[in-house]
């Protein structure tokens, strides 16, 4: 205790006001927190919920019917208020209906979940007595159509990784030593189909630029006209220009002698590959050695195919009946 009045503190009336302005200050601070508790609990409650897409139901229930452990399928309620598929329920009452006394006319269905029995009549084969469980129906068929879609979505990105895939350009040295030894035979490898084999031939073009030797730039062609066609004893040369950008662009093909009759050649020789006509082999007349149709498309180039694909393009094209004709007795070069 103080021993006088005058070791009592005093307080003055600036030091109590500024306590009272604490007070309220604090004060102020817990009604701004209990505010901000009480947005966040409205912002909770104004949060969509899977009750609000229709999904809450089939998560009691269960995504997939107790039975069968697929997406409910007409789904059917039991007196217990659960719900199995249809065809499930009518399994049940078979194995039922098998365990019945002679004369009864009932069935009692026990419930996978509950065990509580459900009263069938033997003769109620579909269930008419049942209600159909619409809400958990309807929420079947969402899942069903997300399942589905997220289906397509995955079979599109492989689709897309495929595609990729076959995008994958060779580089064009590799790619044409590979034809060079297709070319020779080397180790018995051949890119001509066997219905063109000994019908085409072709190669690296010996030249005195020894650079365009390096990067097989020039390579030579020999095509032997369609078996027993007007055109089957006369032999075609080209001439085959790999450009740099080979495989991603085709090789540039050119007719040397003699001259043929083509839509795809010009009055150079040099051959137009969107424009070598398609023709189906199982049409081919072998006594003629013609072909009188075309299948209506036309040959396109892509980076996986060769020098030997478009050889044999063209050699397919010239069974048709309107190059082997007139072709016949031409003649002449175009070099």
């Amino acid at each position: 205790k103080p021993q006088n009045m005058d070791e009592v503190p005093k307080i003055s009336v600036e030091d109590k006001k500024e306590e009272e302005d604490t007070t309220d200050n604090k004060n102020t601070e817990q009604d701004n927190n209990n505010n901000s508790n009480n947005n966040n609990e409205n912002n909770f409650l104004d949060t969509p919920k899977l009750s609000d897409y229709g999904f809450l139901r089939a998560s009691q229930e269960g995504d997939v019917c107790h039975i069968c452990l697929e997406i409910y399928e007409d789904p059917r309620q039991l007196e217990c208020c659960h719900s199995f598929c249809k065809e499930c329920i009518i399994y049940m009452k078979k194995e039922r209906d098998s365990e019945k006394k002679p004369g009864t006319r009932e069935a009692y269905i026990p419930c996978p979940l509950c065990t509580k029995e459900t009263i069938l009549d033997i003769n109620d084969t579909e269930l008419k007595s049942l209600n159909v469980d619409e809400e958990l129906e309807e929420v079947s068929n969402k899942i069903r159509e997300l399942s589905k879609d997220q289906d397509n979505e995955s079979n599109k990105l492989l689709e897309e990784k495929l595609n990729s895939f076959n995008q994958i350009v060779v580089p064009r040295n590799i790619k044409l030593l590979q034809e060079f030894d297709a070319a020779i035979g080397k180790n018995g490898l051949t890119f001509i189909p066997p219905f063109h084999i000994g019908m085409i031939t072709y190669g690296v073009m010996e030249g005195n630029n020894s650079e365009d030797d390096m990067h097989l730039t020039n390579w030579h062609a020999i095509i032997i006209g369609p078996q027993e066609s007007p055109i089957g004893q006369i032999i075609y040369t080209y001439e085959i220009v790999v450009p740099d950008d080979y495989p991603k662009a085709p090789p540039e093909v050119y007719f040397v002698e003699p001259k043929i009759l083509m839509n795809c050649v010009d009055d150079t020789g040099k051959v137009d590959l969107s424009k070598i006509e398609k023709v189906d082999l199982q049409t081919l007349n072998y006594q003629t050695g013609m072909i009188e149709k075309t299948t209506g498309e036309f040959y396109k180039w892509d980076p996986s195919q060769n020098i030997a694909d478009v050889l044999v393009a063209i050699r397919e094209n010239m069974h048709l009946s309107y190059v082997c004709g007139p072709s016949e007795y031409l003649g002449g070069s175009y070099r």
